[in-house]
């Protein structure tokens, strides 16, 4: 069966709105939350059913391209919701064949891009990005795609010349979310809020659904927590909660904050459902450390021993899309810092080159006591922007360490420490 064009572009659409699983926000958004779904996520019945009709029309008609697209797409949409491997694969599989069909596919290549940022693999995506633009260079999504692959990559500038053409065809949620993270690594705080405040309001004159609306709010929260700013963040993160309830990234986050201020009991009652319903390495760590904080250290290792099985197997099984989440993890609970040096310096090597990548390496050099190579790998992380509060914190424990084993004043922390960064890693 040959799609039409009209076809073709509906499910464009909605690869580019609906299905970003984990491609590129602020920090915690990252894990699942990337670009606004189109409409209220269905129920989890109606979402099954969907798939079962889908994969039914295949098995039937392993040549109905218009199926195979839409098969991939609400995998896609599952993988948004979970961050089920399972499901970006699925959804990869799906495209693979349906580029198999027709080379020229883009809706192919864009759902096996937007496959490969939720799989960590952002050099595949952009490889496929830019098959994409080749061949529809004037389509507005292919150029959200190609920014979406870059900004993984951490290819800031590319990413944001990408993005003002897509900001120059018209101020919507996806244009004006992804200027925002721009300007969030930039260090553009205020504009980069008032730009999800913009989206937001965007998405309500133009009738968006609410869970459109809440991941506007959620990924404001996300700023807003990311730099030091709590009470906003939590105002940002009640507001999507009350247009979407099921949102987990805002469920997740408030409950935190909760934890933060005294409140650890009711924040494990809003956290554990979520962590039992999802497929995320990050929640259940999160779980874990709230257990933990409340003194229930057997429960908290379960969620630990899980979190940490998950991630090795990935690595065990070659894939390296999550080593800077294994890293963070052994060195915010005990685990091996040289190990995690070596697990963030292959990061960096295979996966992205962006400031949590530069972020995390720093840090577990510090850890290592390899205190000369963490400057200069702080120094490329604060190389776009100040970063975020974090990221502030352990660039002055990495610049105190340095003065402290240095005899001479090291030089302050700058873009230009940054000069060959990765010139001489180990």
């Amino acid at each position: 069966m040959i799609m039409s064009n009209r076809a073709d572009s509906l499910v464009i659409a909605i690869l580019c709105t609906a299905c970003l699983g984990a491609a590129v926000v602020p920090a915690a958004a990252r894990e699942g939350h990337g670009h606004p779904p189109a409409s209220a996520p269905p129920s989890q019945a109606d979402s099954d059913a969907t798939l079962e009709f889908l994969l039914r029309r295949v098995a039937a008609d392993p040549h109905d391209a218009i199926a195979l697209s839409k098969l991939g797409a609400v995998r896609l949409d599952r993988a948004r919701r979970t961050s089920s491997h399972e499901e970006f694969d699925a959804a990869a599989e799906a495209f693979e064949t349906l580029l198999t069909l027709r080379p020229d596919s883009v809706t192919a290549r864009i759902g096996l891009a937007y496959a490969m940022i939720g799989r960590h693999r952002f050099r595949d995506a952009l490889t496929h990005a830019r098959h994409a633009a080749e061949l529809r260079h004037d389509d507005p999504q292919t150029w959200a795609l190609l920014g979406d692959a870059h900004f993984a990559l951490g290819h800031y500038a590319e990413a944001e010349a990408c993005y003002q053409r897509l900001l120059d065809q018209g101020m919507t949620v996806e244009s004006l979310s992804r200027m925002a993270q721009i300007d969030a690594v930039r260090g553009r705080i205020d504009k980069a809020a008032q730009e999800l405040a913009d989206a937001f309001e965007a998405g309500r004159l133009l009738d968006a659904p609410p869970a459109v609306l809440a991941w506007c709010r959620t990924v404001l929260g996300e700023l807003y927590r990311e730099h030091g700013r709590p009470e906003q963040a939590r105002t940002a993160y009640r507001e999507a909660l009350h247009y979407d309830p099921g949102d987990a990234v805002a469920a997740w986050r408030l409950a935190e904050l909760e934890a933060a201020a005294g409140r650890r009991e009711e924040a494990i009652r809003a956290l554990r459902p979520i962590a039992e319903s999802v497929d995320r390495p990050a929640v259940w760590i999160a779980m874990g450390d709230l257990l933990s904080a409340a003194g229930k250290h057997d429960e908290a290792r379960a969620w630990f021993d899980r979190a940490e099985k998950d991630l090795t197997a990935d690595l065990a099984a070659g894939e390296v899309g999550h080593l800077r989440e294994l890293a963070e993890y052994w060195l915010c609970h005990g685990g091996d810092a040289q190990r995690a040096a070596e697990l963030a310096l292959q990061d960096l090597t295979e996966v992205r080159q962006d400031v949590g990548a530069y972020e995390t390496a720093a840090w577990a050099l510090h850890c290592a006591g390899r205190h000369d190579e963490a400057r200069r790998m702080m120094a490329a992380a604060l190389r776009p922007g100040p970063g975020t509060a974090r990221l502030q914190q352990r660039a002055r424990a990495i610049r105190d360490a340095a003065h402290a084993a240095s005899p001479t004043p090291p030089p302050p922390l700058t873009p230009a420490t940054a000069t060959n960064a990765m010139a001489t890693p180990r």
